[in-house]
């Protein structure tokens, strides 16, 4: 497989594309909007791979920025690679698979990730799964959620627990704890 970017500013006008005349190439990109740093990943005979492209193509018409895309499309190829050597697809894998996954990048390869990494693959996961169920690829998310947290991210926990202090724990704060 092959993963390439989009890059308007590559293609002139004129130019040629093997079996397009200049003018079709121009009719093409007129017709079909592709917004630069859209992820493209192809298969051996240059086929665009499913499910992969169609959420690079949705998160580009989403106005994801190109450095975005750029992540969600190693962490869905990495993804991708670790289910194909299991002989598994995004529809066929199980919550073990995706611990596993988890267990593979946050410990057992050469270099781990570091948790923050861990969190952007989780989030990047999270979304081509909502998208799948979305598109009805994938009956549900194959892992379990509690809440807001899922089973197999690293437990950091991303709701606020804000609340107001009263003007005793204030005035405590401000002479004790900033003042030392």
């Amino acid at each position: 497989m092959e993963l390439f970017f989009t890059d308007r500013s590559r293609v002139r006008a004129g130019t040629a594309v093997a079996g397009l005349e200049p003018d079709e190439v121009a009719g093409l990109f007129e017709r079909r909007l592709v917004p630069d740093g859209m992820p493209i990943l192809l298969d051996d005979a240059m086929r665009p791979v499913e499910p992969l492209s169609s959420w690079f193509r949705q998160l580009a018409l989403a106005g994801r920025s190109p450095k975005t895309m750029r992540k969600y499309a190693y962490v869905g190829l990495r993804l991708q690679e670790f289910l194909a050597q299991r002989g598994l697809s995004f529809a066929t894998a199980t919550e073990t698979d995706l611990l596993e996954y988890r267990l593979l990048r946050t410990r057992v390869q050469d270099q781990p990730v570091a948790r923050s990494t861990w969190e952007v693959e989780a989030t990047a996961i999270n979304g081509l799964y909502g998208w799948l169920v979305d598109q009805q690829l994938v009956p549900a998310r194959p892992w379990r959620r509690h809440g807001a947290r899922d089973s197999w991210r690293n437990g950091v926990s991303r709701d606020l627990r804000v609340r107001h202090m009263t003007l005793e724990q204030y005035l405590y704060f401000r002479d004790v704890g900033l003042a030392g």
